[in-house]
């Protein structure tokens, strides 16, 4: 389901360094509609081999039309504030995940992990923001 109202959140651990290892990769994590992708693009080159992992937290306000980026628990952009990246309002919007290379293979050797809200996150959800499971 993807919904055009409310305030969602979902969180992705990326091994940035152990992605480099196994090959130069990009990774978009993102909330789409089918007009426009709003999100994060994060590039793991051989330079980055040995680089820490990080969690990347996307929140988004359907109602204010607003986008917030999450690094490592500290936010680019207060949830709430008008210092989120504009969306688009009365869209559908879908969280999605994509790589330059095969997502299940970096996924099944746990350098993915991609959390809806089904298991605990790493961070706090904003305060009114829901998990984007339970938009299902």
């Amino acid at each position: 389901r993807s919904p055009n109202q409310g305030k969602w959140y979902f969180e992705v651990f990326l091994n940035g360094g152990e992605i480099a290892r196994q090959a130069e990769t990009a990774a978009f994590v993102a909330f789409s509609s089918a007009n426009a992708r709003h999100g994060a693009l994060l590039n793991f080159r051989k330079r980055d081999l040995g680089a820490a992992p990080t969690v990347l937290g996307l929140a988004i306000d359907l109602d204010n039309g607003e986008l917030y980026h999450r690094f490592d628990g500290a936010w680019q952009a207060a949830p709430g504030s008008a210092e989120g990246e504009d969306i688009k309002l009365g869209q559908s919007y879908r969280a999605e995940v994509s790589t330059s290379v095969a997502l299940d293979r970096l996924i099944d050797a746990d350098l993915i992990r991609v959390n809806f809200g089904d298991h605990a996150f790493t961070y706090d959800v904003p305060f009114g923001y829901q998990p984007v499971d339970s938009s299902r």
